[in-house]
C-alpha cells in the first residue's frame, strides 16, 4: 500500500463524514417497513378473496371436467375377452397409461435434447 490517496476519493470520504441522526433514520425506516408489511398483507388478502370467488364460480364446471377426464381415461385401448388377461394388462391397457408414457417419453426427449 502507499500513502498516496486519490484527491477525488478523499473528497468523497470527506463529504460522507457527516453525522447521521440515528433516531430519525430508525423511525423513518420502521415506518416504511410497517407500511410495506400492511400493503403486502392486504394484497394477499385481496388475492385470496379473488381466488376464492373464482373457485366458487367455477367449482362445478371444473368438477364436471375432472369427472369426464377420469371416465374417459379408463377406456381400454384393446378389448380383451379373457377376464384374467384383461385384469393383468388393465394398468397399461387404457388411455391414461398411454398418456403417461407419452409424457415420460416427451420428458426424456427434452432432457436428451437440452441436457
Amino acid at each position: 500500500m502507499n500513502d498516496h490517496h486519490d484527491p477525488m476519493l478523499r473528497s468523497l470520504f470527506e463529504a460522507a463524514e457527516r453525522e447521521l441522526d440515528g433516531r430519525s433514520f430508525s423511525a423513518d425506516l420502521m415506518s416504511r417497513v410497517g407500511r410495506s408489511g400492511r400493503r403486502s398483507f392486504w394484497g394477499w388478502i385481496g388475492a385470496a378473496l379473488v381466488a376464492a370467488a373464482c373457485v366458487w364460480l367455477f367449482a362445478t364446471s371444473v368438477q364436471d371436467i375432472v369427472a369426464l377426464m377420469t371416465h374417459a381415461t379408463v377406456i381400454p385401448l384393446v378389448n380383451v375377452d379373457h377376464l384374467l388377461l384383461a385384469f393383468l394388462i388393465s394398468p397399461i391397457n387404457n388411455i391414461a397409461a398411454m398418456s403417461a408414457l407419452g409424457a415420460i417419453g416427451l420428458f426424456v426427449f427434452y432432457r436428451m435434447l437440452f441436457a
